[in-house]
């Protein structure tokens, strides 16, 4: 049985109404960070779409470069009109956000209201 590369990133997108969620999983790093802005950035043309929802339950490293494409797509998402918000992230992460002072510019969720969004996305 194979590994998976602790740096890689899995990314599942599904749209529901106006909705869409981006599940995320692995590390978002250096190595990645511009193949997910890409993918991301191609889902936000999807039809219709207002919200924009980013669970990162599953996301256990962020490095710079990761923070920088959060940043991106939210700068993306607002040019598009799209409401972006990033759903449970990790205690690494959410505090990561916080030291960086980013979670005063992205919009973070946590807890019950996180969970009852991904439930009614998926």
């Amino acid at each position: 049985m194979s590994q998976e590369d602790p740096r890689s990133l899995q990314i599942e997108a599904t749209a529901k109404r106006g909705d869409g969620l981006i599940t995320m999983r692995g590390s978002l790093l250096l190595t990645n960070s511009e193949e997910t802005c890409t993918k991301i950035e191609t889902f936000l043309k999807t039809e219709g779409l207002t919200n924009l929802f980013i669970c990162l339950a599953e996301v256990n490293m962020v490095d710079s470069a990761g923070l920088g494409s959060l940043v991106r797509i939210n700068a993306k998402s607002k040019s598009a009109k799209i409401k972006l918000s990033l759903l449970n992230p990790q205690t690494g992460v959410s505090e990561l956000l916080r030291r960086s002072k980013l979670d005063l510019i992205l919009n973070v969720k946590s807890g019950d209201e996180a969970r009852e969004l991904v439930e009614h996305l998926t």
